[in-house]
């Protein structure tokens, strides 16, 4: 055997060796974010977001869809569009990421915060602005895969500074969520 085949050889037995002794070694749990059972489920929400727009009464309805990571958190996309006909003279909407957390999903009676982080176009200003909506939310379980829900947030704006004051503010909303919630 010349040296360099021995030498490896030597090499992969002293590898196998160190393998086993390792596996051998009593293991420590590994620690995670999400403890006990995770599964993943999915979400469809249409709803309707009440708020003032240039003082006006405004209502913007929207569509939202999400990974479940059972049992507390939704992370997805939503969007939205204005439906009330106000001072935009035109289409307005938004839309982008969204994360929720909810605690306690599995009781009859919950409550979740959350928000959306994206971008907006209004027809009247032609450029898009960036648009962070933080929110929280009370739901009833209806059944394991429907939920009603009723929330308030507030929409901040940034980047339309001639539109900003007029497209930020608070909100409602309702919402209805189907899908493998539980």
């Amino acid at each position: 055997m010349t040296k360099v085949t021995r030498s490896l050889v030597m090499t992969a037995v002293m590898i196998n060796c160190a393998a086993v002794f390792a596996i051998a070694q009593p293991q420590e749990p590994t620690e995670t974010l999400l403890k006990g059972k995770t599964q993943l489920g999915f979400a469809v929400s249409p709803e309707m977001k009440f708020s003032k727009m240039n003082g006006e009464f405004a209502v913007l309805a929207g569509m939202s869809f999400g990974l479940v990571v059972k049992p507390n958190f939704l992370i997805g996309v939503a969007g939205y569009g204005k439906v009330t006909d106000i001072f935009t003279q035109g289409y307005m909407g938004y839309g982008g990421f969204i994360l929720e957390y909810s605690k306690d999903p599995h009781r009859l009676v919950h409550y979740s915060i959350g928000g959306l982080v994206g971008a907006g176009y209004a027809q009247a200003y032609p450029f898009a602005f960036f648009v962070a909506e933080p929110q929280a939310r009370v739901s009833l379980n209806l059944t394991r895969w429907f939920r009603l829900g009723f929330g308030g947030g507030s929409r901040f704006v940034a980047g339309a500074e001639c539109a900003s004051p007029w497209f930020r503010g608070p909100t409602a909303n309702i919402m209805l969520m189907f899908g493998g919630l539980r």
